[in-house]
């Protein structure tokens, strides 16, 4: 008897409202799981077990965001505050790129978007955005058998995370940002029970737009332009709303010249600032200064073709 032979958890696609939502790094499928219910100790001393309402995990993904295609277009509508439902099918592929596997899932909501952090040092890594949604109904099947195809154009490169230029970061000079952690959106989900039949329907109630931090160097003076910032904002409490800012910062193809993307953010200001991480002696890390911001809104403009 012939053994069934097993299939590379790498040969996985994506499909958003049935279009091609590009290459993925990784993916993480929705589990199934029900509430534990714990009965009170009955006369033998054994506590009792029962299995309460069902429900489905977040589906968790990293795409890399020059080839996201329709997860595009999901991420872009968190950072523009105008998210709808969608559908999404996550599938297996055997070794001859042939469907045997799907996850179909739908009526899901986008609760969380992240991006890698721009680090001047990190002349390999790529910028990719993480993606968590939350789905109301999943279903299961053994594929379409189709084989699966992508739909890239040959012009959509990967961004580079060393490459990138701060515009407009107050009195900060540019050549003196090391490092730059982008803000992370967060959805709250509110759901609503209309039956022990049926699943609750979620809805978005509010998204934060938080964690957004510079780090810097001594070198061109930025030290002291962000201790000096500090402490004219903080310190000695002249926190006005025209002292919030919009800056920018433009991503570089690799030769230096053509902008790629460019990430915008509005209304921001440093309410906290590091003076140097945890010195140690014998150590050979350069000293480096950080300010964590507020940020009203954060948007990413693709740039290349």
């Amino acid at each position: 008897m012939a053994l069934n032979k097993g299939v590379a958890i790498s040969n996985f696609y994506a499909q958003i409202n049935g279009q091609s939502g590009g290459y993925l790094e990784s993916f993480t499928p929705p589990t199934i799981e029900v509430e534990q219910i714990n009965l009170p100790l009955g006369p033998d001393g054994i506590s009792k077990s029962a299995g309460g309402r069902m429900k489905f995990g977040d589906v968790k993904g990293v795409t890399n965001i020059s080839e996201a295609n329709a997860l595009w277009q999901l991420i872009e509508s968190v950072m523009n505050k105008n998210c709808q439902e969608f559908e999404a099918v996550f599938g297996l592929a055997d070794q001859n790129y042939k469907s045997i596997r799907e996850i179909e899932m739908t009526e899901c909501l986008m609760s969380e978007v992240s991006f890698s952090d721009l680090d001047a040092k990190d002349g390999k890594k790529l910028f990719q955005c993480t993606f968590t949604f939350k789905p109301t109904e999943v279903k299961y099947s053994n594929g379409s058998q189709a084989v699966i195809k992508g739909n890239l154009s040959n012009k959509a490169k990967g961004w580079q995370c060393s490459y990138f230029v701060p515009n407009g970061f107050g009195p900060l000079p540019a050549e003196a940002i090391t490092k730059i952690s982008l803000s992370k959106h967060t959805a709250k989900v509110v759901e609503e029970h209309l039956g022990m039949r049926r699943r609750p329907t979620k809805v978005h109630a509010a998204w934060e737009c938080k964690g957004l931090k510079w780090e810097g160097s001594a070198a061109h003076g930025g030290y002291e332009a962000a201790r000096d910032w500090a402490i004219k904002l903080m310190h000695d409490g002249e926190f006005q709303e025209s002292e919030f800012i919009d800056p920018s910062c433009n991503i570089m193809a690799p030769n230096h010249k053509d902008i790629v993307g460019q990430i915008l953010w509005t209304e921001v200001a440093p309410y906290k600032f590091t003076t140097a991480p945890e010195a140690k002696g014998g150590a050979d890390g350069a000293a480096q200064w950080t300010l964590e911001m507020f940020s009203a809104t954060q948007k990413i403009d693709i740039k290349h073709k």
